[in-house]
């Protein structure tokens, strides 16, 4: 058709080059068209193909614009507008002799989808008068005809692939010769060709097509609908074409097409496979592509050709990442990460070319605005290193590296990214002056990071045997840094963030120390007491700080007590050093002429701190506080400065104290005294009476000792009416009371002797015990009181006790409650099982042993112990056996556990804490279920003191104790199980004269278990055991002494039960039953299996016991099942040739046998006809005497006689016998 929509088609020509301006190729070929120049390829076209790298602003998808850097560029054949035609051609050549694999990306996208693209090979010799093919559907490789005019196709074309969105360069129109038809979205191939001949078919003639959408499984698009470039592998519209031409074996190449579609899996399909193109190729080829567009559009970009020969290997280049910052190289050795194109070969470090499309190795590569790529020979190494002001970002460059074999790897790409440098000020240099002994500080003042940075502190070097430096945060640039010594510090600030490189800055802090003297001192009120003569007792603990940097010498300690104490007396009882042997005490302090407590040569180093001790007693002329200041001095060793402080009211000693008074209370005389009682423990005894302990705590609250110090209790008057008696009193803590060993509490109520007495702050602890029989079960309430004088002769202080355990000036007199109540009774009961034993009956007999105990403080009376036995057994049978009780336990011997289910009499008793055991002895059956049966009995009591009743239920313990929790009993009982067995052997076989068999078998019925058998049942099924067979039952019955009775109406068919209903068997008896048949084979002969089936009813509750019998006449528990085998055979009828009737009794008469049950008539006859004996129902009995005609009753003469004998009317049987005599 006329082209109104152009097929897009894409060329490759490879073609030989004999002109001045063509190059060999050196294998691999690779050419990226990534770049501004292109070496070695022409450029052509209405709309001359470019490349898109360094080219500025060009026409992009949508009306936009792209801007290609260097290095990130394309071969643009058409912009996506109409009737584009554009072609590139290279004068590279190719040998052709090892074949070729082409591989190559390809890109259509932004339009509306036509014409295609084609890459061709040619005749490399033509490159130097080349024409490009006609365009439109011919795709700028074949030659055309249409209305607007006629084009020769490529010149010495020899294989054209056209990529074809519209559809045409398939079909056999416009002057092309042959085609399948018009194919959007296909791979065609067309042969060789030259110039324009419409009339000979082989000139650029159809080939092999593929259309993917319709023949690929599953199908896919050749020309992907996007409207962006897809240049990433995993995208899914990623394209790839890759042509090897493999040397036939004759002439030509086989062609195989794939296409590489991109994805997270990439796919390669193979689309043509082998096509064989039996055409010579020229010596050398050379390449061209071309691309056109109709009244539909595309962008068509191509990138990366690689052209190798086919199946040779080359060496594999590594495409590398580099990361480095502004300023700062970066190395790889990329000869370390290449692989030789062969398994023994190396990579040669000397090859890396950063441009193998220029003639000779490229080793140095500028990038403006970025920096120098250079390599090192000796390693294979490639350096960059960024320029002065070199801009941060990512850029790319490529590179190519050789074996010892001199292949050539493909280009592979150098990935850099440069990081901006963080910027990192640390701050000026700085100078502290050290003016204390103690380390210094300052603060550190960085530059601020910027949003998305963060920094770092670190020491990068201190003074020798200086402390680590100590951070406030090592993140924060304003910082403070501690713990600083002299001498001179360097630190460093960090800087880094996301996108940039670690910037550092080092700062300078130098410590100057000065000298700075201090001195620093405490003073605290150690120990004040309050004397009987009414003076104090003080002591004052003086410590002394040297805070400076400086020793000091000459400590002096200044303490004017005559100031302090004016118009008081006092006098120095004690002045020491405490610590530190530097200071030296003054002997001659006194306080008033002599105020210095320290000799003149007393020193203090840097650092250190002393302590100096002073006693003193003071009588105050008023009571009142008084406040006392010391003062310390020194002189500095290094430059003699003198320095000195007030004391401060202090136990803990700092540099930074203010000055203060150290307060000396000297209060007046002011005695007072307390008391606490306590019932520390209280118990019941068995005999009704308490035990009863108290505890007294006497304490002076005061502030002036007390003497005669007393303590009264009057327990007469509390407990007014009960007996008690004092068991215990003493002096449980305080060695200054004295005990009265008279107290009793009644006569004498004084629990102290006169001696005792208690200093300030003091406390001693008396305990009274006591036994009380209370006359009425109560709480009583008692109170003591106390009491003290300042002197025997004083006016006494007293107090009230409080009922407290825990003393306190403070308490409210309050009385202790002694609570004498009657005790809560409380019983316990357990109920073991001592014992289980089976009888050879079933039954069990068990013991069970309960102990009752009395847990409680009463006494108690009418024990009892109630247990139910017939609900525990429910489902058994049982009897009680025996039971007894030991103690104050009596037996009621009335107890059946039914309707009497109490074990103890009335009368029953236990003491406190006394225990009792009742022994219970049964009989047990289990009858209706096996299993645990669970026990459990129920004790009572009653309180002897007020009726109390107490209640426990058993626990299944051996163990008898006051807090078991309740627990059922346990007994497991089987139910006895009915146990038979059976014996049944042949004790005989004869066979009779008339073939039958006289069969006598024996049976022995066993009762193997622990319980009678009632109803016992033998069934033996004769009918079904001699089928075949005629049989009768000749006999039936017991042998001996037998429980067991024969069913007389057994005849073994309509009647197999061989035993009557009434048949019981004992424990442990065996019966025998003899049972004899009569057995005439008949249909069947043999050996016939027997076996009878036995079972019996268990007297106590039905369970039937079965078996089957063993074919044995040994009973036993242990006997299988076995079936009893009879042997019977039918025997021929025998009828013999004579007898001897001479009352030898051997052969007497004449025996006709194993007739069977058939009825028998014989007739004999002599010589002469005449018959001699005859019967028509014979019975083997004749003695061979006459019995018809004139000689009845006569013996026959010897000799030789004709027989006649007919069975059932029907069989005829004749012969000759011969009678001897």
């Amino acid at each position: 058709m006329v082209k109104k929509l152009l097929p897009i088609l894409l060329l490759f020509a490879f073609f030989s080059a004999h002109f001045a301006s063509a190059q060999q190729a050196t294998f691999p070929y690779v050419f990226s068209f990534r770049n501004s120049t292109a070496p070695y390829t022409e450029f052509g076209g209405e709309s001359p193909a470019f490349l898109t790298a360094g080219k500025g602003p060009i026409d992009g998808p949508n009306g936009t614009t792209i801007t290609d850097a260097e290095g990130q560029g394309f071969l643009r054949l058409t912009n996506n507008r109409e009737y584009q035609k554009g072609y590139i051609y290279n004068t590279t050549s190719f040998p052709s002799v090892n074949g070729l694999k082409i591989d190559v990306e390809y890109y259509t996208y932004g339009g509306t989808g036509a014409d295609g693209i084609c890459f061709f090979l040619f005749d490399a010799a033509a490159t130097s008068n080349f024409t490009i093919g006609g365009f439109g559907g011919s795709l700028g490789y074949s030659q055309i005809n249409i209305p607007q005019g006629q084009s020769a196709g490529v010149s010495k074309g020899y294989l054209g692939i056209g990529i074809d969105e519209y559809g045409n360069f398939s079909n056999a129109s416009e002057g092309r010769q042959g085609g399948d038809g018009f194919r959007p979205g296909s791979i065609t191939l067309r042969g060789k060709g030259d110039g324009m001949d419409f009339n000979n078919p082989n000139n650029y003639k159809f080939l092999k097509r593929f259309t993917p959408a319709d023949e690929a499984n599953p199908p896919f698009n050749l020309i992907p609908a996007t409207g962006v470039r897809n240049t990433s592998l995993t995208d899914p519209n990623y394209r790839r074409i890759i042509v090897e031409l493999k040397p036939s074996a004759t002439v030509g190449f086989d062609i195989t097409v794939r296409v590489i579609t991109g994805g997270p899996t990439p796919v390669t399909r193979t689309i043509i496979d082998n096509y064989a193109y039996l055409e010579a190729a020229p010596a050398n080829l050379a390449y061209g592509i071309a691309a056109s567009t109709g009244l539909s559009t595309n962008f068509h970009e191509i990138r990366n050709v690689r052209i190798e020969e086919y199946n040779t290997t080359y060496s594999t280049a590594a495409d590398i990442t580099m990361s480095t910052c502004q300023g700062s190289s970066a190395t790889t050795n990329v000869a370390q990460l290449a692989t030789p194109s062969t398994s023994g070969g190396t990579i040669n470090p000397a090859t890396i070319d950063f441009d193998p499309y220029t003639p000779n190795l490229q080793q140095s590569l500028t990038v403006p605005g970025k920096g120098v790529f250079t390599v090192n020979n000796q390693t294979g190494s490639i350096i960059f290193t960024p320029e002065a002001g070199a801009t941060p970002g990512t850029f790319t460059a490529s590179y190519t590296i050789r074996d010892n074999l001199g292949k050539s790897s493909s280009p592979a790409g150098i990935t850099v990214t440069m990081q901006a440098q963080a910027a990192a000020q640390a701050g000026p240099d700085q100078t502290v002056a050290k003016t204390t002994a103690a380390p210094v500080a300052t603060t550190l003042a960085a530059s601020q990071p910027t949003a998305g940075q963060s920094g770092t502190w670190t020491v990068v070097s201190a003074p020798a045997g200086a402390p680590a430096p100590v951070f406030a945060s090592t993140t924060q640039y304003n910082t403070g840094v501690s713990n600083l010594l002299g001498g001179e510090y360097v630190f460093r600030w960090t800087v880094s963030g996301t996108g940039t490189c670690q910037g550092t800055d080092d700062v300078k802090v130098t410590v100057n120390e000065v000298s700075t003297p201090k001195i620093g001192i405490t003073k605290v009120l150690q120990n004040l007491t309050l004397n009987q003569d009414g003076s104090y007792s003080a002591r004052f603990l003086f410590t002394l700080n040297n805070y400076g940097n400086a020793a000091l010498r000459n400590v002096s300690l200044r303490d004017n007590l005559a100031t302090t104490f004016a118009g008081s007396t006092f006098t120095v009882t004690a002045k020491s050093v405490v610590s530190n042997s530097n200071l030296v005490i003054n002997n001659a302090y006194n306080g008033t002429s002599e105020t210095e407590l320290l000799g003149s040569q007393s020193t203090l180093a840097v650092g250190a701190s002393g302590q100096v001790s002073l006693d003193i007693r003071v009588t105050p002329s008023v009571y009142q506080t008084y406040e006392n200041t010391a003062t310390a001095s020194g002189i500095s060793t290094a430059d003699n400065t003198p320095v000195s402080a007030n004391s401060s009211n202090s136990a803990t000693p700092s540099p930074n104290l203010s000055p203060s008074p150290t307060p000396v209370p000297l209060a007046a005389p002011a005695p007072r005294i307390g008391v606490t009682k306590a019932l520390q423990t209280l118990s019941y005894n068995p005999d009704g009476s308490y035990t009863a302990r108290f505890q007294f705590t006497v304490s002076n609250y005061g502030n002036v000792a007390l003497q005669s110090v007393s303590l009264q209790d009057d327990l007469a008057a509390t407990f007014s009416g009960s007996t008690f008696t004092v068991a215990d009193k003493r002096i449980s803590n305080g060695a200054s009371l004295v005990i009265n060993t008279a107290f009793n509490g009644t006569s004498n109520t004084e629990l102290l002797n006169p001696q005792s007495t208690l200093a300030v702050g003091a406390s001693g602890q008396v305990t009274l015990d006591i036994r009380i029989t209370p006359a009425v079960y109560r709480t009583y309430q008692n109170t003591a009181v106390a009491a003290g004088r300042v002197t025997p002769s004083g006016t006494p202080v007293t107090a009230n006790s409080a009922n407290s355990a825990t003393p306190g000036p403070d308490l409210t007199p309050s009385p202790t409650p002694v609570p004498l109540t009657a005790p809560a009774p409380k019983i316990g009961l357990t109920k073991t099982l001592v014992s289980s034993v089976r009888n050879s009956n079933g039954s069990y007999t068990i013991r069970y042993q309960f102990t009752v105990g009395n847990y409680g403080q009463a006494p108690m009376k009418e024990v009892s112990v109630t247990d139910d036995l017939a609900a525990v057994f429910s489902g058994a049978v049982y009897t009680v056996v025996a039971k007894n009780a030991t103690g104050t336990l009596a037996i009621n011997d009335a107890f059946n556990g039914g309707s009497n289910r109490e074990l103890l009499a009335g009368s029953s008793t236990l003491a406190v804490g006394a225990t009792g055991q009742i022994s219970l002895d049964l009989n047990v059956t289990a009858t209706n279920r096996d299993g645990t049966f669970l026990n459990t009995a129920v004790a009572r009591g009653l309180s002897t003191l007020d009726n109390t009743p107490a209640t426990a239920t058993s626990a299944n313990s051996v163990t008898p104790g006051p807090d078991l929790p309740p627990s059922p009993t346990p007994v497991d009982l089987t139910v006895p199980k009915p146990e038979i067995g059976l014996t049944k052997a042949v004790t005989s076989l004869a066979k009779a004269a008339d073939g039958s068999y006289n069969v006598t078998f024996l049976f022995k019925a066993s009762n193997f278990g622990v319980v009678d058998l009632e109803k016992v049942s033998l069934i033996d099924d004769l009918a079904d055991v001699f089928a075949g067979t005629t049989f009768r039952v000749t006999s039936l019955s017991t042998v001996g002494n037998a429980t067991l009775k024969v069913n007389n109406a057994f005849n073994g068919t309509s009647v197999k039960q061989m035993l009557d209903a009434s048949s019981t068997l004992a424990v442990g008896a065996t019966n025998q039953i003899e049972l004899k048949l009569n057995i005439l084979p008949a249909e069947k002969e043999g050996t016939f299996q027997n076996t009878a089936i036995i079972e019996g009813a268990s007297v106590l509750n039905g369970n039937i016991a079965f078996k089957l019998s063993s074919n044995t006449l040994t009973p036993s528990q242990t006997n299988t099942p076995s079936t009893t085998p009879v042997e019977l055979k039918k025997q021929p009828l025998f009828i013999p040739g004579g007898f001897s009737p001479n009352g030898d009794g051997i052969n007497d008469k004449f025996i006709v046998n194993n007739t069977g049950n058939r009825k028998v008539s014989l007739e004999v006859f002599n010589r002469w006809a005449n018959s001699v004996y005859k019967n028509t129902t014979y019975d083997n009995s004749w003695d061979g005497k006459c019995n018809v005609g004139l000689h009845i009753g006569s013996d026959v003469p010897a000799g030789t006689y004709y027989y006649v004998v007919i069975l059932d009317d029907t069989e005829k049987y004749v012969g000759y016998i011969t009678i001897n005599r």
